[in-house]
């Protein structure tokens, strides 16, 4: 499979925005199927797996910022640690990986073996340019087994983590392990210059076609062809 990026003009786009157009082209290349949008929030991302055909399930341990009478597909109020993940094919790991603890990754990864995961999250590595995020650039590198990265404490509030107070955050180096080590292939969709502080991966399985990537145009460099259709609809993506 191949993800055309130079598809997605990112100029005009705000940062939630952004995130939703690289989405929507990373699922522009899968087999439509049955899609589970963990820690769905918004269900932003949910909207638009739905509109380009996926099956789609939404699942948050939350309600408090879900659009329950907009929905147009299933929702269910359930802790993602729980979750039976064999009756979906793709799942959606966005915005989430990072307010985890890193036995709760593991214990993620492994349940989403055999299956396609698109996975957006933040590395230790891009908090050293954030100013945002400043304080956790400072904060020291621990090694835990062989992973790599930083402890990063939750703060209160509905877009924290759920049910623990600390969560572990990688160097780009240790979550391309975590990656491997659960036997997927991996491909760096895009990186923090079109998503500030973060980056889009997608993982699939042995057996399943490895994704090849053309790169968009950096920014303020010439506009693409034409924008996603639908990706400046979203409010804020969670």
């Amino acid at each position: 499979m191949t993800l055309d990026l130079t598809k997605i003009d990112f100029r005009p786009f705000t940062y939630p925005a952004k995130r939703v157009a690289i989405f929507r082209s990373i699922l522009a290349s899968l087999p439509r199927g049955p899609l589970v949008d963990l820690g769905a929030g918004t269900c932003v991302f949910s909207d638009a797996a739905d509109e380009l055909g996926f099956a789609v399930t939404s699942i948050d341990a939350r309600t408090e910022r879900v659009p329950l009478e907009q929905l147009r597909w299933p929702f269910l109020q359930q802790d993602i640690r729980d979750v039976d993940l064999a009756p979906y094919a793709t799942v959606c790991v966005l915005g989430l990986l990072y307010h985890l603890t890193l036995p709760h990754q593991l214990a993620l990864l492994k349940k989403c073996r055999g299956k396609v995961v698109i996975v957006d999250t933040h590395c230790a590595d891009s908090v050293d340019r954030s100013t945002t995020l400043r304080w956790l650039a400072g904060l020291p590198l621990i090694h835990v087994d062989q992973y790599v990265g930083k402890l990063y404490r939750e703060p209160p509030g509905v877009c924290s983590s759920f049910g623990n107070g600390e969560s572990f955050w990688h160097t780009e180096t240790s979550l391309r392990r975590l990656f491997a080590d659960h036997g997927f292939a991996v491909v760096k969709v895009a990186g923090s210059e079109f998503a500030p502080l973060r980056a889009f991966w997608l993982l699939t399985s042995h057996g399943q076609q490895k994704a090849t990537v053309v790169p968009p145009s950096a920014p303020g460099g010439p506009p693409g062809p034409k924008a996603v259709p639908g990706a400046t609809r979203p409010g804020n993506a969670s």
